[in-house]
């Protein structure tokens, strides 16, 4: 009754062998990957905290939200004027209907 295959071993035994062979395998497989990424996890350095911005990057934030305040309220001209432009060029009969409709409300 030996461990090594061979014309002695009987056909359960060589089922077993099989069965434990292929559990080691399957047990290898799965338990290989999860210990190299636990490894990987443990060894990988740790975040740095965030690095806040200087005061330039700060000047430089203040000037492109001006800007973006300017661009809205550009944008919100150009819309008020096609409102306008829009009413003015109507038909009598339909300046009629769209006083009736509600207007869509502004920037607060």
């Amino acid at each position: 009754m030996g461990t090594s295959p061979g014309p002695n071993m009987s056909p359960h035994e060589i089922e077993e062998l099989i069965a434990t062979s292929v559990v080691a395998v399957i047990a290898l497989g799965t338990i290989l990957p999860l210990g190299n990424a636990l490894v990987k996890r443990i060894a990988a350095p740790k975040h740095a905290a965030p690095v806040l911005p200087n005061a330039a990057d700060a000047e430089r934030i203040e000037r492109m939200e001006r800007s973006i305040d300017a661009i809205a309220v550009e944008v919100e001209r150009i819309a008020e004027s096609q409102r306008f432009m829009t009413k003015v060029l109507a038909p009598a009969d339909q300046t009629e209907t769209k006083k009736n409709l509600p207007r869509s409300a502004g920037p607060t």
